[in-house]
């Protein structure tokens, strides 16, 4: 095997690609979680009458990406 080959199929660095993938993943689930809790207080503020579930999402979600930074 030659030293590119070795260097392509690097079990170190497949390990660590895996992990970032893993951490990216975990973090937008985070975002989502977090945005689907604040669309539900706000439709639970409102008592759930009226309003949209779209809108409850977009307003949800700029709070959470304001807070996010």
């Amino acid at each position: 095997m030659t030293k590119l080959a070795a260097k392509e199929i690097s079990p170190a660095k497949s390990v660590k690609a895996e992990k970032k993938v893993a951490q990216q993943q975990q973090a937008s689930l985070n975002k989502q979680e977090r945005i689907a809790v604040e669309a539900y207080l706000l439709a639970e503020k409102r008592g759930f009458q009226g309003g949209d579930p779209m809108s409850d999402w977009l307003q949800a979600e700029s709070q959470v990406v304001q807070v996010q930074g």
